[in-house]
C-alpha cells in the first residue's frame, strides 16, 4: 500500500520516514496557479506555437519521437474518435517557455535538485508538460541516471503501478505490460508485488530512485514532472548520472 499525505512533509520527515517508498501528496498543488487556471484551450492560446515532441506508446515499448507546435497537438486531441494508441505529448518546456515555472510550486521537499547546478549545455532542465488523451501513458520503465521524479495532475487522473528495486529481476527489463501482463510470456513477473496508485488532480505522486514503474491515464489530463537528485538518492543516483554525463559529451578520463 502507498504512503498517502495530506500535508506538506519538511525534509527532515521526507528523509527519515519516506523517501525510499512511492508516496502520494493528496491534494498538495490545489494552490497552485496551473491547477487553478490550465485546460487545453488555455495552453492552447498562451502557446500554441511552441514546439512540442510527441510520440506513440503501445504500454510496451516508446516510439520514436516527432516535432510538432503545441497547437496542432491540441487540435488532435480534441478529435472524437481516437486511435487505441494515441500520440502523447512531452514538452520540455524550459528550453523555450521557461515562464510555466512561474505557474507551480517545487514543493520543499523536493527543491534542492542538483541536477538545476549543471550547466545546461551539458544537460537540459529535467523540467517536463505531459499532455493526452484517455489510454496514453509510459511502459514499465526505472526513471534515467536512476533519479526520482514527482509528478503533479493539473487536470485528468492518472493510475499508477510500482515495483521496488528488489522485484527487478522479475521485471524482463520492462518488457512487460504491468497492467495486462502476458504471463505465459513473462512468467516470472507474477513473483512481483505491485503497489497501485490512483492520482487525482492536485496529487503529486513521488517516486523513489530504482523503483519501476508504469502509468496510465485513465482520462484526458495535463500534468507537469520534474526529475531530481538530492540527499534523498545520492547514494544511487549521482554516478550514474555523471556517467550519462560523460556519455553525452563523449569524455574519457
Amino acid at each position: 500500500m502507498v504512503n498517502k499525505i495530506k500535508n506538506e512533509l519538511s525534509q527532515k520527515e521526507f528523509l527519515t520516514d519516506y523517501a525510499k517508498k512511492p508516496l502520494l501528496l493528496e491534494g498538495i498543488a490545489d494552490s497552485w496557479k496551473a491547477t487553478q487556471i490550465w485546460s487545453l484551450e488555455y495552453l492552447k492560446e498562451k502557446y500554441g506555437d511552441k514546439l512540442v515532441l510527441i510520440r506513440k506508446c503501445n504500454h510496451i515499448e516508446i516510439s520514436d519521437l516527432y516535432e510538432t507546435t503545441l497547437g496542432e497537438y491540441i487540435d488532435y486531441l480534441k478529435v472524437e474518435g481516437q486511435e487505441e494508441n494515441p500520440w502523447y505529448c512531452t514538452w520540455s518546456f524550459m528550453e523555450n517557455c521557461k515562464e510555466i515555472y512561474e505557474d507551480y510550486n517545487s514543493i520543499e521537499i523536493f527543491k534542492d535538485n542538483w541536477i538545476d547546478y549543471i550547466p545546461r549545455g551539458e544537460m537540459n532542465d529535467c523540467k517536463w508538460l505531459f499532455i493526452g488523451p484517455k489510454g496514453s501513458g509510459t511502459p514499465l520503465h526505472l526513471d534515467f541516471a536512476m533519479t526520482s521524479a514527482w509528478n503533479a495532475v493539473i487536470t485528468g487522473r492518472k493510475k499508477w503501478i510500482f515495483f521496488s528495486p528488489e522485484d527487478s529481476k522479475y521485471m524482463y527489463e520492462g518488457m512487460v505490460d504491468a497492467f495486462n501482463p502476458n504471463l505465459e510470456k513473462f512468467p516470472e513477473f507474477s513473483k512481483a508485488n505491485p503497489i497501485i496508485v490512483y492520482q487525482n488532480p492536485g496529487d503529486i505522486v513521488y517516486t523513489p530512485s530504482g523503483w519501476w514503474h508504469q502509468v496510465i491515464n485513465l482520462e484526458d489530463g495535463i500534468s507537469i514532472t520534474e526529475n531530481f537528485i538530492n540527499k534523498s538518492n545520492a547514494k544511487t543516483a549521482i554516478f550514474p548520472y555523471i556517467k550519462l554525463l560523460f556519455k553525452k559529451n563523449e569524455w574519457t578520463f
